[in-house]
């Protein structure tokens, strides 16, 4: 994934309930782990704030998005 996408998964982003059992699913049994991961590094930050940190989204795994195929539609419309 080239730099310049990977820009979009330091936003917060929101899913539906629907979007967000479908990567539940893809993921298997650690995905409350895996979307947890970064919590607390996020809680009660803003946009700006969030974005000056650095925090990538927790399914940024190795550079590239690890539910890209299946991912919400507000990542998908941020480009």
């Amino acid at each position: 994934m080239p730099e310049g996408l990977r820009f979009c998964c330091h936003l917060r982003v929101t899913a539906t309930v629907l979007e967000v059992i479908r990567i539940a699913v893809a993921i298997g049994a650690d995905w409350g782990t895996a979307v947890l991961s970064r919590a607390d590094e996020v809680a009660g930050l803003g946009n700006r704030q969030r974005l000056a940190r650095k925090v990538p989204c927790s399914l940024l795994i190795d550079g590239a998005c690890s539910v890209y195929e299946i991912r919400p539609v507000t990542c998908r419309a941020l480009l």
